[in-house]
C-alpha cells in the first residue's frame, strides 16, 4: 500500500484528497482499486442515482467499483491539458520578455 493511502481516514486532507480525486476521475487507488486491500473507500463506488453510492465494498465488480487507477487518470489529464498549459506559458513569455527589455532600456536610460 503506497504512503499516502495509510493516511486515508487518519489525516483529514489526505481522505479528502483521494475522495476528491476518485470521484472526480472515476478511479481507485494508485494502480486498481486492488491497492486499497479491504478498505476500499465510498469514493471508488460507481454512483447509483442521485448521488447515492453502490455498495462496492461488499460486492467489487465492474458495474460497482471505478476499475481503472488513479496514476493512469491523472497522467491522461495532465497529457490532455499539457498543450493548454504549455499554450498559455509560451504567451505570457511573449508577454514579459518584451517588457523586460523595455525596463531595462528605461532603467539603463535614467
Amino acid at each position: 500500500m503506497h504512503e499516502t493511502m495509510t493516511l486515508y481516514g487518519r489525516r483529514r486532507m489526505t481522505t479528502i484528497s483521494w475522495d476528491i480525486t476518485q470521484e472526480d476521475l472515476q478511479c481507485c487507488g494508485v494502480t486498481d482499486f486492488n491497492d486499497w486491500h479491504e478498505r476500499i473507500p465510498e469514493s471508488c463506488c460507481m454512483e447509483e442515482f442521485a448521488g447515492r453510492k453502490r455498495p462496492c465494498q461488499e460486492l467489487q465488480t465492474e458495474l460497482t467499483i471505478f476499475q481503472q487507477g488513479c496514476y493512469h487518470a491523472v497522467t491522461k489529464e495532465l497529457f490532455r491539458n499539457g498543450s493548454i498549459l504549455g499554450g498559455a506559458g509560451l504567451v505570457l513569455a511573449f508577454v514579459m520578455i518584451p517588457g523586460i527589455v523595455l525596463a531595462y532600456y528605461i532603467l539603463t536610460s535614467l
